[in-house]
């Protein structure tokens, strides 16, 4: 039995430090929005730069969220490789565009693009992932504009 506490209690110990390895250390400013059923990925919303506004160039009369990721994959990574992406969601067409992405691998950039094309927006599939994370996203949207947080 005491094998089993001293077993389960190092299983438990050890799944938490990969499990956190490179997630965000402020989890007053990073709000998890999305973790897959096997930890194999994660995305934190950062709630500080987080914003709306109604119309683009693209959707003059749409209402808009402007937010920053933290993309977390493969939590079981020896490094600290993670994404930040910049993203922006069309709430009432259902669409998202990725407008900057930064590849991060033990704290320095590796690697950062934007987007070449900003007129191009991608639709919100049924039943995907990026459907899970766009509801939670106009979920935020609509508690932060309740509370008076954003217009």
């Amino acid at each position: 039995m005491k094998r089993i506490i001293i077993f389960l209690i190092i299983l438990i110990s050890n799944a938490s430090i990969a499990f956190t390895s490179n997630f965000p250390k402020d989890t007053n400013r990073w709000l998890i929005l999305y973790v897959a059923p096997d930890f194999s990925r994660s995305l934190f919303l950062d709630s500080r730069n987080f914003k709306t506004y109604t119309g683009n160039l693209y959707h003059p009369i749409c209402l808009i969220a402007d937010s920053w990721f933290w993309e977390a994959n493969d939590t079981k990574t020896k490094n600290q490789a993670y994404n930040i992406h910049h993203f922006e969601y069309d709430l009432d067409c259902n669409t998202y565009k990725i407008l900057y992405t930064a590849e991060y691998i033990d704290g320095k950039c590796v690697k950062s693009y934007g987007n070449n094309n900003p007129a191009k927006s991608e639709i919100i599939v049924p039943g995907s992932i990026a459907e899970k994370i766009f509801d939670r996203i106009k979920n935020y949207t609509n508690v932060k504009r309740r509370a008076g947080g954003i217009s």
